[in-house]
């Protein structure tokens, strides 16, 4: 492996070490047949990956934007509830199959 460039075949085999460079603050750069495809680098410190967006000016905007921060909003509840709703139909199921299983032994 080269000091800055490592091959497909580095990274699977070296995954590891590789992890520990970049967390270490090395940059590398993926090469596949001599070429390069792609960088690994560190991320940056979790208070610097947001960057806020200014408030829009004009007043339509505005109101775009807070409606689609609603839609978000809603979209995310909608998510967490059907996740609810499978998970309890799961356990509903499960306990019909237990009643079922004990109504047969009888």
């Amino acid at each position: 492996m080269k000091s800055n460039s490592i091959t497909l075949l580095d990274i699977r085999i070296n995954l590891d070490e590789i992890l520990s460079r970049i967390a270490a603050g090395e940059h590398l750069v993926i090469t596949r047949h001599g070429k390069p495809v792609a960088e690994l680098h560190p991320l940056r410190p979790e208070g610097r990956r947001k960057r806020e967006v200014p408030p829009p000016r004009h007043p339509k905007r505005a109101a775009i934007m807070g409606e689609y921060d609603r839609q978000q909003r809603l979209q995310a509840m909608a998510s967490a509830m059907n996740a609810a709703d499978a998970t309890t139909m799961d356990e509903y199921r499960a306990e019909t199959a237990e009643w079922e299983e004990l109504d047969s032994r009888q």
